[in-house]
């Protein structure tokens, strides 16, 4: 008589596939509900570590009891290692953050902030033109330039005398209430990212309406002319351009948020109102940056148009 062959069971550790894929699932929809607020932006943080962090648990499970119950690999095991290291992955389709405030931009007129042509390296909406679209909190950021044939410096590009935006006046962009100030960081070298107490580096935070707070960033150290408490105007001299905390060259970082906490709020679309592009008038509109498919540099050039 033929004894039949015990039917091998399921591994535990397979099922960890089907739970990771309904909570990502979850968390993707949770995150493109567009709740809104602090729990929102944790989520859009948290939600890929902790499916990154269970792929990895269980994949590590799965290779060590699958060294012990020989064969390694059967049709399950290595159906579940394929998923879990395509879960494993699965964080990069969140993309842009989606902020509950897209399509809720601030009513504020906004300026320029630099009293001269610049020049838009990263700004908009998409992250082929603003690599910002990724923070929660810059997802509607500007990196402004000043660009003069189709350089940002002349001279020597190591000193940041050389660049054409280093000491220019930061006008603010609108007027409101001084609700922060950091002026203690040094300029970097030109070309090394990082360093100084904040990312930010030396920056002003003005509230310009109810929980909209606006965000300018890299000045010059010892070059703010407002403190914590001042009211300010649109187009007010405020600070020099600099090169504190993480950038690469002298510019003006510009954001606008739902916080004054720096990385835990939601990005506002920012619209600047009364300038000329492209030799047209723009009487609102948001400045776009980037570089095209074959990556030539496509920011858009835009300067204040001075009111009577």
């Amino acid at each position: 008589m033929m004894l039949s062959t015990p039917k091998r069971k399921i591994d535990w550790w397979i099922y960890s596939v089907p739970v990771i894929l309904i909570l990502q699932i979850v968390f993707y929809i949770l995150v493109y509900s567009r709740l809104g607020g602090t729990k929102a932006v944790l989520l859009f943080y948290l939600a890929p570590f902790v499916v990154i962090t269970l792929c990895l648990l269980f994949l590590l499970i799965g290779i060590i009891r699958s060294a012990i119950r020989r064969p390694f690999f059967t049709r399950s095991r290595l159906i579940s290692f394929t998923a879990l290291l395509l879960l494993l992955f699965s964080g990069s389709f969140y993309g842009a953050y989606p902020s509950s405030y897209d399509n809720k931009p601030s009513k504020v007129e906004f300026c320029l902030p630099l009293d001269t042509t610049i020049t838009v390296a990263w700004g908009g909406g998409r992250e082929e033109i603003n690599y910002h679209v990724l923070s929660p909190d810059q997802r509607w950021a500007y990196d402004l330039f000043i660009m003069k044939d189709g350089k940002t410096f002349l001279g020597d590009s190591s000193k940041l005398s050389s660049y054409y935006c280093y000491g220019r006046p930061v006008l603010s962009p609108a007027a409101g209430k001084v609700a922060e100030v950091l002026d203690s960081d040094p300029d970097m070298p030109a070309g090394t990212l990082g360093g100084g107490t904040e990312p930010t580096g030396n920056h002003i935070i003005i509230e310009v309406a109810p929980k909209e707070y606006l965000f300018l960033c890299h000045l010059q150290p010892k070059s703010i002319k407002v403190k914590k408490g001042d009211l300010v105007e649109r187009g007010q001299p405020v600070a020099l351009v600099g090169n504190s905390g993480n950038t690469s060259e002298p510019h003006i970082h510009v954001h606008l948020q739902d916080t004054k906490m720096f990385g835990l709020g939601e990005g506002i679309p920012l619209y600047f109102y009364h300038y000329m592009t492209d030799g047209k008038t723009v009487e609102k509109g948001i400045p776009t940056g980037g570089f095209d498919t074959n990556g030539k540099f496509i920011g858009q050039t835009v300067q204040n148009i001075k009111r009577p």
